[in-house]
């Protein structure tokens, strides 16, 4: 089973780097995916499952981005509810697209039509909740383990992309 998740894994690798690279180093890289990956720990941990649901959600956010239909929100949503039933890490994912969706709407969304500044307004201040809301969750998930380490690997990253987002929603008018 973990064989066959594995090569749909790959060929879901390769669809993504190759919306973003070449066809020869979108190969090259999956073709290292392929050997530093399965074959160093052919073990069927249940992270494994989740990498390849990642990467099924990842080609479908991409595909999504090209044409704009529906059906590849389903699909990532459907790899994303897999990969979360298989192991809790899988929320990580989901993060991730919604951290990703912020940024697109924000790259789509140039300013409120006149006479809905308060709705835009209203809509940067879910935005601005829902990212502080983001933060308050990673802080609480590794408040156990504080160190300079920690707070270097998990807080800085995701304050510095929070406050990107929070930047970016803020100065358009």
């Amino acid at each position: 089973m973990v064989a066959a998740a594995w090569l749909l894994g790959l060929a879901a690798m390769f669809v993504a780097a190759r919306h973003l690279l070449s066809a020869w180093v979108a190969g090259a890289l999956t073709l290292c995916a392929a050997l530093w990956t399965l074959p160093l720990s052919p073990h069927p941990l249940p992270s494994w499952y989740n990498l390849f649901l990642a990467l099924f959600g990842v080609a479908a956010v991409l595909q999504w981005l090209r044409g704009r239909r529906r059906i590849w929100l389903v699909a990532a949503g459907a790899a994303a509810g897999a990969s979360v039933a298989v192991k809790i890490v899988g929320l990580y994912f989901v993060a991730a697209v919604l951290l990703f969706f912020v940024w697109q709407v924000q790259d789509d969304v140039r300013g409120a039509p006149e006479g809905r500044r308060s709705a835009a307004r209203g809509y940067a201040w879910m935005v601005t909740g829902g990212l502080l809301g983001f933060l308050a969750l990673v802080v609480q998930l590794v408040r156990s383990e504080l160190t300079v380490n920690t707070v270097l690997h998990f807080i800085v990253p995701n304050v510095l992309l929070v406050g990107a987002l929070l930047w970016r929603e803020w100065r358009v008018p």
